[in-house]
């Protein structure tokens, strides 16, 4: 049974989710039918499955709120914002109660009274002497209804797995106007009869208009338990006397299920041409086959597998090693073909893990919706590049610093309106939350166009707070970089939604444990850019692995545009860091010099010209190894404060290699020294 709850739980969070998504896109569009029956359909599906599992305060509170929807749909009731805020305060409090099942939190009893409350108040006079024991009226006239077939046979143990075939059953009358035969021919003699097993099929025809309704109640029936639906006419043959007549003669039949056969063949009207007339078997096949196109799987699995595939992958690299000497040819062919498998396995078990950047996205909707209503503030919030995918472990620890960048942009970004009208602005202020890739990088960008930051304010307040000295000299990208500074806050009082100096440190730092940085750009009056640039993986990178004398480091190969060879000589003859690489003159890094190596270079070097966005720097080192598959692993205390290192990885040899983190590299030098910009 606990299978079977989770599952539900697990639905239930999908369906709060969508009607969450529904709720925030009917106010910026004009195609409310459609969404109204979205919405009623959501509802339904929630409702009828919190009381199949016994979550009656989550069945009662969707029933009242399915009636408004239900008024809405049949224009007894017109959709107005303060429904839409309701039910959106109404799917916060659905999410607490199915935590909470049976009230036993106080704060959650006052809430359901009080939403109770107000659900009631909203509805249509119509629709107020309805009580939570009431039926709900079938909207029999619905334009575009059909007659459907529908053959519920439970599986034989269904009652074990906690479910109620009436309920099904109870739930399906709810959709439109039906007729029912129960089929008992295949319940045995007393004494052969099992009283915890389910032996009786179910016969309906219901005249209703949406098929995907249908399917809904029968999504938490047992995978045994066989489910058909049909549609057989486009007129409604409930109401047809003759119908009733025949159908009643074929529950009289010693063979109810070739009688009800025979009864289709005779009444469908459906088009042969239309796929709807399949036989049984094909649809459920075709239905099966849909169905496992995607599964659940628990995210703590997903964890174990990659663990599992970096652990392969180092034992597969140890393996290279082993081998890369062998005269044995089958060895070297076995060898070569477990590294094929393993980088497929890598890849596949690498996709799985990539999540869309969407996934998020509803919250931070409904944080700007909430927040602008609050500040009384109007502000059009634009989203692109949703589809982006990132590692699902990214994503999880991604939606805090977003949030708080929002907060701010709302609160001390955006203006009023008056004040927007008074500087030449629109009266609707922009947010724009904006996903993409460079390279092996996904940027998240958020724009405003708001007032920008107060350069003068902020050094102001630095200075104040002691953090500068007075009357330092500091360049505009020194000054942003002081909003960053534990403590740091220019509000001028403190509110629910800032002003407390706990705010971008923690950003900066959150985004920094995912080995990701941050850029800020501001131009007064005009608006700020935030960009955060994040790894696309935090387990497994493609590499190219170099020596520094008896060190391997990993440069990820995502961001080398090419290689030099040069001299020892070459080198000492740069002048400021600059040399002539392919007619041009690029700057680089000694990395021998900058980790202190004082042993003897050699005569020749390699440089890795490396590129992030459009920078580029090259790094010299002493030798290319070749590329390498590295499984990231955390760093030491020894390590954990060096910037430019992000990590670790153990070689088939069993030695260290340090992964380099480039993006840290050249935002490093191209604050000190000259970067080519290309």
């Amino acid at each position: 049974m606990d299978q079977f709850r989770r599952k539900f739980l697990e639905e239930a969070s999908d369906l709060l989710e969508q009607l969450e998504k529904i709720l925030l896109k009917i106010e910026n569009e004009d195609a409310i039918s459609t969404h109204v029956e979205e919405i009623f359909r959501v509802m339904h599906t929630l409702k009828g499955n919190s009381s199949m599992f016994g979550f009656e305060a989550v069945s009662e509170f969707t029933h009242y709120l399915e009636n408004i929807y239900d008024d809405i749909r049949k224009d007894e009731l017109e959709l107005s914002s303060q429904i839409i805020s309701v039910t959106l305060s109404s799917v916060d409090h659905l999410r607490s109660i199915l935590k909470d099942e049976n009230l036993e939190e106080a704060s959650n009893k006052v809430n359901h009274n009080n939403m109770m409350k107000a659900i009631k108040e909203l509805s249509s006079i119509s629709n107020t002497t309805n009580s939570a024991n009431e039926e709900p009226k079938v909207n029999i006239s619905q334009e575009g209804a059909s007659t459907w077939y529908v053959k519920f046979k439970p599986a034989k143990d269904i009652f074990r797995s906690g479910n109620n075939p009436l309920y099904f059953i109870d739930d399906l009358s709810q959709l439109g106007i039906i007729l029912t035969i129960a089929d008992l021919s295949d319940v045995p003699e007393l004494p052969e009869l099992d009283p915890q097993a389910c032996y009786v099929t179910w016969y309906n025809f219901i005249y209703t208009k949406n098929e995907d309704d249908i399917r809904d109640i029968f999504l938490f029936a047992d995978a045994q338990s066989e489910v058909v639906v049909e549609k057989i006419s486009e007129k409604n043959l409930i109401n047809s006397p003759k119908f009733s007549d025949d159908l009643k003669k074929a529950s009289l039949s010693d063979n109810i299920g070739v009688s009800i056969k025979t009864l289709l063949d005779k009444y469908s009207i459906i088009s042969p041409e239309e796929p709807i007339q399949e036989n049984d078997l094909s649809r459920n096949s075709s239905k099966m086959e849909s169905a496992i196109s995607s599964i659940r799987v628990s995210s703590n699995k997903v964890d174990e597998m990659m663990s599992l595939v970096s652990e392969l992958v180092t034992a597969q690299a140890r393996l290279n090693v082993l081998t890369q000497n062998t005269t044995d040819n089958k060895v070297s062919e076995i060898t070569e073909s477990i590294e094929k498998i393993t980088r497929r396995i890598r890849d596949n078990s690498f996709s799985i893990c990539l999540v869309p950047f969407e996934t998020i996205v509803v919250r931070f909707q409904r944080l700007i919706r909430d927040l602008s209503t609050q500040l009384n503030k109007n502000v059009k919030f634009i989203t692109e590049g949703t589809d982006t995918e990132l590692d699902k472990n990214i994503i999880e620890n991604l939606s805090d610093p977003i949030l708080h960048i929002l907060r701010n942009c709302l609160d001390h970004g955006i203006e009023s309106k008056e004040e927007r009208i008074a500087n030449g602005k629109q009266a609707q202020g922009t947010i724009l939350l904006k996903a993409f890739y460079t390279g092996s990088n996904v940027n998240i960008q958020i724009t405003d166009d708001g007032k920008g930051i107060d350069f003068t304010r902020v050094k102001k307040k630095a200075e104040e707070k002691n953090i500068i000295p007075k009357d330092s000299s500091l360049t505009e990208k020194e000054i942003l970089n002081l909003i960053f500074l534990p403590g740091f806050s220019t509000a001028e009082k403190v509110t629910e939604i800032s002003g407390r100096g706990v705010g971008m440190d923690v950003v900066k730092r959150q985004i920094s444990d995912l080995r990701g940085e941050v850029d800020l750009i501001s131009r007064p009056g005009k608006g700020t850019t935030l960009t955060i640039k994040l790894p696309l993986t935090l387990s497994i990178i493609d590499g190219l692995l170099v020596r520094i004398s008896d060190t391997h480091y990993i440069i990820p190969l995502g961001v080398i545009e090419k290689c030099f060879e040069v001299t020892q000589e070459f080198i000492e003859d740069a002048f400021d860091d600059l040399l002539v690489l392919d007619g041009e003159r690029q700057p680089f890094i000694n990395l021998r010099t900058e980790f202190c190596d004082t042993s003897t270079p050699p005569t020749l070097h390699q440089i890795v010209m490396i590129k992030s966005d459009d920078k580029k720097i090259g790094l010299t080192i002493d030798a290319i190894v070749g590329q390498y598959q590295a499984v990231l692993k955390p760093l030491g205390k020894l390590y954990k404060n060096i910037e430019i290192i992000s990590g670790a990885s153990i070689l088939g040899d069993g030695t260290v290699a340090l992964v380099l983190d480039t993006n840290k590299i050249i935002k490093e030098y191209s604050d000190s020294k000259m970067i080519i910009t290309v």
